[in-house]
């Protein structure tokens, strides 16, 4: 059946949405997901490399993390090379008890 919410708890709720929605509204926080399809169509328009780190399983805060790019036919050294660019790609830690 249906679960009764009392006046004071549906507030609180209301609350929290509304600070949730502006953080939307403000880009602090995006509540979909880009599909993989979606960001190699953006590279293949706009981009002449793009570089990103995979995350992998049960992966440590501050580790470094796997190195991709785009085009998949490029060499990490020629995009270093060419762009003068050197990059290192760890995982970032939430805080204390991160342990995503």
């Amino acid at each position: 059946g249906d679960f009764q919410l009392s006046a004071e708890v549906q507030a609180q709720m209301k609350a929290r949405m509304e600070k949730l929605e502006g953080r939307v509204r403000r880009g602090s926080i995006f509540l979909g997901a880009v599909r993989d399809q979606d960001l190699i169509q953006k590279w293949e328009n706009d981009c002449e490399y793009a570089v990103y780190g995979k995350l992998s399983t049960g992966q440590s805060p501050a580790s470094e993390r796997e190195i991709d790019f785009y085009p998949k036919t490029a060499k990490l050294a020629e995009l270093t090379a060419k762009s003068g660019l050197v990059f290192s790609c760890t995982k970032g830690c939430k805080g204390v008890g991160d342990r995503s």
